[in-house]
């Protein structure tokens, strides 16, 4: 019976530590509750844009001249999600954008509400400044989904083909 107790409290205390160790790590690197500046941004890869809305971090790859596909992350994970659909569409000739949402990864953290008129709004933006070739092909994870497919609905002259991938979506009521 000692040695039961004993396994026990060495698997309560190995349970602990090791959750312990995963909150530190993900609270040193978790960039979305980081405030954006210059220094928080100066070793982040891709680039910057001043948009409406604030500063956008973005990437850009492939040809200029291919086709243009913008990639729209999730809720919860930035840019970096598309790392290896990015450089396979940028190998094969397409020039592939992909950024941070407003509130997530590199990108700004306005003090407004957070609804589709700011994620189209941003995107918009960012085609509009970027002078990216339309129509654009446009994929959608998560999150992302709603994002594009609002910008759809309200740009469907700047779109040619949309890609949803598990996108979420809420009920209306």
């Amino acid at each position: 019976m000692k040695m039961i107790k004993r396994l026990l409290v060495l698997l309560l205390i190995i349970i602990a530590v090791t959750g312990i160790y995963y909150w530190i790590n993900y609270s040193i690197h978790n960039v979305e509750t980081k405030t954006m500046n210059e220094e928080a941004r100066k070793n982040a890869g891709g680039e910057f844009i001043k948009l409406s809305g604030g500063v956008t971090h973005y990437q850009s790859g492939g040809p200029d001249t291919g086709k243009v596909v913008i990639l729209v992350h999730g809720f919860s994970v930035p840019y970096y999600i598309w790392e290896a659909t990015f450089d396979s569409l940028a190998k094969n000739g397409f020039h592939v954008i992909r950024y941070d949402e407003f509130g997530r990864g590199y990108s700004d953290r306005p003090d407004v509400v957070y609804d589709p008129v700011l994620y189209r709004t941003q995107l918009t933006d960012l085609i509009t400044l970027l002078k990216l070739k339309t129509p654009v092909d446009i994929a959608g994870l998560s999150f992302g989904g709603p994002v594009v497919t609002d910008f759809v609905i309200h740009h469907p002259d700047l779109v040619d083909k949309v890609i949803l991938v598990d996108p979420a979506y809420r009920e209306k009521n």
